[in-house]
């Protein structure tokens, strides 16, 4: 029930009672009836003051999570970022130890056709010469 319900039904009781001549103690029931309406209304500002502070608790607290969000986020990026530069180094270094054992089996591979050579050139000359002339 808002204020101004309890304060129009108070109203309307006090002057039932201030109307009703039977009634001897009037002055004595309307000053209740004043208290006890200045408590409602004490009662209504206390809640509204804790229903903003729990509005601005919200609001505060939305904030932080945001904040943190943030951070979190932002330390994620970070880490993930070291993982990548790390993993370049490693990779980098894998590929040139793939590229210098290619190296070497191009290497091999060059001396062992160098060595075929050096010992089967005459074979070979005479061979493309007879074939060339037959």
């Amino acid at each position: 029930m808002c204020i101004k319900t309890v304060y129009m039904v108070f109203v309307r009781k006090i002057t039932m009672l201030s109307e009703n001549p039977a009634c001897p103690d009037v002055g004595r029931i309307e000053a209740i009836m004043q208290d006890l309406l200045k408590k409602i209304i004490e009662m209504d500002e206390q809640a509204r003051k804790v229903e903003q502070q729990a509005k601005s608790e919200k609001l505060k607290s939305e904030e932080e999570v945001e904040k943190l969000r943030e951070q979190i986020y932002n330390d994620y990026i970070e880490r993930a970022k070291a993982r990548v530069e790390k993993n370049i180094g490693v990779e980098e270094k894998r590929a040139q130890e793939y590229l210098k054992a290619y190296e070497e089996r191009i290497d091999s591979a060059k001396k062992e056709m160098r060595g075929l050579l050096e010992a089967n050139k005459e074979q070979w000359v005479d061979e493309i010469v007879k074939r060339s002339l037959a």
